[in-house]
């Protein structure tokens, strides 16, 4: 048991050592103080198995070992962090970036994703204009001049008789057919 504290001891300072290096402290701890399969935990965790006596020599090195293990972690990320303010490159009076505050309307955001969805299977997604002519609105669909869509009740014309707001996206497919 001894040897396993041993080769812990020398494996934990290659892992500190290169922490040091990326920041990631977090990783470490992980290793060796996971509640599931941290490696100084499964140690804990052989205790109750031993007998008495090993239990009084290995119980105390167990836990120096996890203080030890503990407190270096804990240094090692302190120093790292001192390094980082302490950094000349990094100036610490500049303002934040602002955060973007707002969202997109509710309804623009399922056009966007059910434009995103037609696009995938490789549908084309077009946009015309909303005042149209009766020519793309009406005539090009083969709707006549006494069909009850051209009525005024039906249709808000902006200029008597050929303009029109759009009555429906028909007359944008007839734009790019």
């Amino acid at each position: 048991m001894e040897s396993e504290i041993f080769k812990i001891k020398t494996q934990f300072e290659t892992d500190l050592a290169e922490a040091k290096q990326t920041g990631y402290f977090d990783g470490v701890y992980l290793k060796y103080f996971s509640k599931t399969r941290g490696i100084v935990t499964e140690l804990m965790k052989t205790l109750p198995n031993l007998s008495a006596e090993e239990k009084r020599n290995l119980g105390p090195q167990l836990n120096q070992l996890q203080d030890e293990l503990k407190t270096a972690i804990e240094k090692a990320k302190s120093q790292y962090t001192q390094t980082q303010i302490d950094d000349p490159r990094i100036d610490l009076t500049l303002p934040q970036q602002p955060k973007k505050s707002g969202m997109l309307h509710p309804t623009t955001q399922v056009i966007r994703e059910m434009n995103k969805f037609f696009r995938y299977y490789g549908y084309s997604v077009a946009e015309g204009p909303e005042i149209e002519t009766a020519e793309y609105n009406f005539r090009r669909l083969n709707l006549p001049e006494n069909h009850p869509a051209t009525d005024l009740q039906d249709s808000l014309f902006v200029e008597e008789p050929n303009i029109l707001l759009r009555t429906h996206t028909s007359s944008v497919e007839t734009r790019v057919l």
